[in-house]
């Protein structure tokens, strides 16, 4: 056995990933990653820290002599980590990216459904021939209800191909050696594809309201309809993008357990998860409930805007009530 797989058997002795253990020397990742793999050795001032950590001497962690306070062999947090090959982590990148076209669709769709509505709404008050306020009204809730029913059909489906890598989130693993490394050169590439993307996304967003205020200073009701339908579509242009490399990115996180993904966050993850699906299914659910009360289609989407706002002072009050909960 040779110090690269000491290093790695006692890290592993103790339940830690190769975040936690790097968190712990003041060094990175990839460093503790490479050591590992034999690519590269500790210096002597990180030895020592390791011995101090490990509880073992500074001669076993370099030659393989005898521990003299810290017996592996007995701790009862030894345990058999999973090993994520390169084919699975290939595997697991690919099903997250056809994962994330599908979320970013399904949430476009949900933004843009009520769009049908309320152009026609707009004809049908415009006296165009054969569209009577009941026809439109009809053909726009019908074009509505399809939308959100495709968007919640491919909302069930997207993770069904990711669930045989479920356990990247809920339990312990490894990469195989060199995985890491690919990993990471894919993830910089992709990174100039992600900032792309994200400023695409917000581009779009502050864009979307030139038609509509373009169609106010022109003081025509049709036109101010219409722009608000255009500025939908617009904005769910814009989230789709946004969501897409949003997703792909993280996948990467997932992998490498950093960003928030490491073992000691993934509780904090799940709770934000829970808190995050029930606050949007309410924002959605009232969205609906004014609009259909109100009919004013033109208006109510703002309530998405004000649940944005909203959304991360509320996230950290239910968070601090969940915490004083326990």
């Amino acid at each position: 056995m040779n110090l690269s797989e000491r290093i790695t058997e006692q890290r592993r002795i103790r339940g830690w990933s190769q975040e936690e253990l790097a968190y712990r020397l003041g060094v990175s990742r990839q460093a503790v990653s490479k050591w590992e793999s034999s690519q590269s050795t500790p210096d002597l001032e990180r030895i020592i820290q390791m011995s101090e950590l490990f509880g073992v001497t500074t001669d076993w962690l370099l030659k393989g002599e005898i521990i003299e306070s810290y017996s592996y062999e007995e701790d009862p947090k030894q345990q058999n980590i999973r090993i994520v090959t390169r084919e699975e982590a290939m595997d697991f990148l690919n099903q997250r990216s056809l994962k994330a076209q599908k979320i970013a669709f399904a949430t476009m769709l949900c933004i843009v459904s009520p769009a049908p509505l309320i152009i026609l709404a707009a004809m049908a008050e415009q006296g165009i021939p054969g569209l009577s306020d009941n026809t439109a009204a009809l053909i726009g809730l019908i074009a509505l209800f399809g939308m959100i029913a495709y968007a919640v059909y491919l909302f069930m489906i997207s993770g069904a191909k990711e669930e045989p890598y479920r356990f990247l989130k809920t339990e312990p693993y490894e990469l195989e050696a060199g995985a890491a490394e690919r990993i990471m050169e894919r993830k910089s590439r992709y990174m100039v594809t992600y900032h792309q993307g994200i400023s695409t996304g917000v581009v779009l967003c502050i864009l979307s309201v030139v038609p509509l205020l373009a169609s106010v200073l022109l003081e025509r009701d049709v036109m101010v309809v219409g722009s608000v339908g255009l500025l939908l579509v617009i904005v769910a242009s814009g989230v789709r993008k946004i969501i897409c490399v949003s997703m792909i990115r993280s996948g990467f996180s997932v992998l490498l357990q950093d960003e928030g993904y490491s073992v000691s966050a993934r509780k904090e993850n799940q709770k934000n998860d829970m808190i995050s699906s029930t606050y949007w299914s309410i924002v959605t659910a009232g969205y609906l409930l004014c609009s259909f009360l109100s009919h004013d289609w033109h208006i109510t989407w703002l309530v998405f805007v004000v649940a944005g706002v909203l959304y991360e002072p509320v996230k950290m009050f239910v968070s601090s009530l969940m915490h004083v909960d326990r």
